[in-house]
């Protein structure tokens, strides 16, 4: 886990991370937690979620809202976000970090389907 730091730029900003429950989005919604932000976090993947959310709220963070989901699902986005605005005021910063990696050869690569084409970029 990150140590806590002093407030820094992110202090008192209200955040908007995707991709919050491993690698570098897990690293930043920690290292947004102990620059004093006040975050909103996603993914798809609940258990680490929820044990992001545990971490950032042990560094002191304010964890407003969080939520897993598949940012792929256009109605699950949108209906995260009409929640977030209907109980909060607009968003300092927005980073999104979900993602996935696509290992393979260019040639495979082309002869995949275009659903998953856009998943994997």
């Amino acid at each position: 886990m990150a140590q806590k730091q002093l407030p820094g730029y992110f202090a008192g900003k209200r955040c908007f991370l995707t991709g919050a429950a491993s690698g570098i989005g897990r690293a930043t919604a920690l290292r947004l937690a102990a620059q004093g932000a006040e975050l909103y976090l996603t993914d798809r993947n609940s258990d680490g979620l929820a044990e992001t959310v545990a971490d950032a709220r042990a560094l002191g963070a304010q964890v407003a809202e969080h939520r897993a989901l598949d940012v792929a699902d256009y109605h699950q986005v949108a209906s995260f976000a009409a929640d977030i605005h209907t109980r909060h005021p607009a968003m300092d910063v927005v980073m999104n970090v979900a993602g996935v990696s696509a290992w393979e050869r260019l040639t495979s690569s082309a002869t995949s389907s275009g659903a998953r084409w856009s998943r994997s970029t």
